[in-house]
């Protein structure tokens, strides 16, 4: 339409839209009006300066031609010939320094082959407004691209992921939701209406925090269909627009049914140890209806270091934690006053110094006339399940990390293939082999659960593939481990270096010889070398490819690491120097 209103305002027959091929050596034309048909995007015309549009990108000027025959600044294209075109101008469309391509207007009759300051003007506001509408259309697309592929990573996720709008109804929910519909059908119904209006009572106060801006959790009971209600981990993030406050919210939904079964499943054996107390030597007590101990284990007495006359009439509540005594004493008096059930968590100090975690469970003992008689009570030491809930907490935080920081990585290099990969083929090679390394190094990391990994074995596990091969590999340098979060990088960079080796430098050619060095600095960070020689022919590389790249931006972004690269007579010299974090801390 704008070609055709170019025409129409100028009174000229031919306009043609060439685009700038992405080698820069030809032009392709893309669009235009009264060309045969046909023409329009097979055409081709050389960008040199033997043709109209070529001369234009060469001299960054608009060219104006008012007689054809007579020009002697280049050769007129076959396409011009053909149509016998007299005379013409072509502007540049975008930045000079990055063109897009060329707009032209031409003309066959020598008495239309007058073109004003104003025409030309004209051509090139047309240009300016192409430009603009093709920047915007080729951002929508990358746009696009981008919204499609975080789209497939949700609906690979196995959590139910929504987007909700400021008014309760859904924008986007990938494919878990499939338990409640066709996920199309569900864009733009409401979340109670999904979800049922019990669940949305439950939400309800948490919609209403998210939308203030607060991120909030809360666990309820979804149910899908005719099956049974699983228990579920909801978290609601606000999503933020161009206004103070959030547009809409993010909504992450985790099955935890399996865990809220395993509670479940403790709180019945409480009761179970509840009913074998009595057969329990160690942590039995009883007190009388008054509170005051008439009874307790040896095992007990022997973990605080006390007698029985010393425990008793409160005596045992000096063994707790100072910062516990009082609050246990008002509860215990509570407790005894209102004749309920205890059941309460301490921390005693035993008579070797230690702490220890003991789960105290008491019940009252009623005689035939209904009167309070005793109480009986179990201390469990619970020491070690204590422990191993903080190792737990601390192992999910840190598994928590790890995976934003592999997602993270994955789609670093995932935008960084996109940008570069020509075709989709293109696109999967750039991407199987790096994504099989981070899987392969994952795989280790969760294996030696989540802890570091020698620096040897890593170089020793990506040059595996090589060895033997008819390059000489060598390795060198001091036993040191690397920290977990260090790892997936390190191993990303190694595949990147062995795979461009192994294509281009010393891991290709008989005569090659790959020597990795690393040592301490003198702060105790980490330096290493990958050392490339024997390679005949080497020609350094005019650009920086797509591996250079991964290697670079990954070792900065992800480890603040410094890299000196170069290429030297024989092969790639390459020093990376990492912070002291990147070493575990007993080295």
């Amino acid at each position: 339409m704008a070609l055709d209103e170019l025409a129409r305002c100028l009174n000229v027959r031919f306009v043609k839209l060439l685009e700038l091929s992405a080698d820069k050596t030809h032009f392709v034309l893309r669009a235009g009006r009264g060309w045969r048909p046909g023409l329009v995007g097979h055409t081709t015309i050389p960008s040199s300066s033997g043709s109209q549009a070529g001369y234009s990108l060469k001299t960054s000027e608009t060219v104006i031609v008012k007689d054809i025959a007579s020009e002697d600044r280049f050769e007129p294209p076959s396409l011009l010939i053909e149509h016998g075109i007299q005379c013409g101008a072509s502007v540049i469309v975008g930045p000079v320094s990055d063109p897009w391509g060329v707009l032209g207007i031409h003309e066959s009759d020598r008495e239309r082959c007058s073109f004003s300051t104003y025409d030309v003007d004209f051509v090139r506001s047309v240009a300016n407004i192409l430009w603009l509408f093709l920047r915007n259309q080729k951002a929508r697309r990358e746009t696009e691209r981008e919204r499609q592929a975080l789209r497939s990573f949700a609906d690979a996720m196995p959590i139910l992921f929504a987007v909700v709008d400021a008014k309760g109804r859904y924008e986007y929910v990938n494919e878990a939701y499939r338990g409640y519909g066709d996920p199309a059908r569900l864009i733009g119904r409401r979340v109670a209406d999904v979800a049922g209006e019990e669940v949305y009572r439950t939400a309800q106060p948490h919609i209403r925090k998210v939308l203030s801006g607060e991120t909030t959790r809360f666990e309820t009971k979804l149910t899908s269909g005719s099956s049974a209600g699983r228990d579920v981990l909801v978290t609601y993030a606000p999503r933020w627009g161009e206004g103070d406050a959030p547009d809409g919210f993010y909504a992450a939904i985790v099955d935890i049914t399996d865990q809220k079964q395993l509670q479940r499943d403790i709180a019945e054996r409480t009761r179970h140890y509840q009913a074998i107390a009595d057969s329990i030597p160690y942590g039995v007590w009883t007190c009388d209806a008054e509170g005051r101990l008439t009874y307790v284990s040896e095992s007990f007495l022997n973990l605080v270091g006390m007698t029985f006359n010393q425990a008793r009439e409160f005596g045992w509540i000096r063994s707790l934690l100072p910062d516990e005594v009082e609050d246990t004493r008002r509860a215990w008096e509570a407790y005894v006053r209102d004749r309920g059930n205890w059941e309460r968590e301490h921390r005693f100090i035993g008579r070797d110094g230690r702490t220890y975690d003991i789960l105290a469970i008491a019940r009252p003992v009623i005689d035939e006339n209904g009167d309070l008689a005793s109480y009986v009570g179990l201390n469990l030491d619970i020491t070690e399940r204590k422990k191993k809930e903080e190792l737990l907490q601390l192992v999910t935080r840190e598994l928590d990390h790890r995976v934003k920081n592999l997602f993270a990585l994955v789609l670093t290099i995932t935008r960084m293939a996109s940008r570069s990969a020509k075709t989709v083929e293109e696109f999967r090679r750039a991407l199987d082999g790096r994504l099989r390394a981070l899987a392969g190094a994952h795989e280790s990391i969760a294996a030696k659960e989540w802890q570091g990994m020698s620096l040897r074995h890593l170089f020793e596990s990506e040059l595996e593939p090589y060895a033997g091969g008819p390059a000489k590999i060598d390795l060198s340098g001091p036993d040191l481990h690397i920290a977990a979060h260090a790892i997936q990088p390190l191993v990303l960079a190694a595949h990147e270096l062995a795979t461009n080796a192994a294509k281009y430098g010393a891991l290709a050619c008989g005569g090659g010889t790959l020597r990795v060095e690393w040592s301490r600095t003198p702060s105790g960070g980490l330096t290493v070398r990958w050392i490339e020689t024997g390679v005949e022919g080497l020609k350094p590389p005019t650009s920086t490819g797509f591996g250079t790249r991964v290697i670079e931006q990954v070792l900065v972004m992800q480890l603040n690491a410094q890299i000196d690269m170069n290429f030297r007579h024989g092969g790639l010299q390459l020093e990376i120097v990492l912070p002291s974090d990147v070493l575990e801390a007993s080295e």
